[in-house]
């Protein structure tokens, strides 16, 4: 989860899937309001990686990402 604190990021881009197929090649699944596409270009799917990462080192630990998940909840029940 990356907190709302973080501001824009590369995850604000859209819905996105890394996936390594039997064969051993990394693709990369992209998914908006019309249609989704796989997308195999090594330049791209590299592209796509580096968001990734840059994703992973905003977001938060696994335990802050549920506190932060309760306190919101929370807010909704008042």
């Amino acid at each position: 989860m990356v907190p709302a604190s973080v501001g824009a990021y590369p995850g604000v881009a859209g819905a996105f899937v890394l996936a390594t197929l039997p064969t051993g090649e990394d693709v990369v699944y992209l998914d908006d309001q019309l249609k989704g596409q796989v997308i195999d270009h090594t330049e791209d799917v590299l592209a796509v990686r580096s968001s990734w990462e840059s994703i992973e080192g905003e977001a938060l630990p696994p335990r802050q990402s549920m506190e932060l998940l309760a306190e919101v909840a929370e807010t909704w029940r008042t």
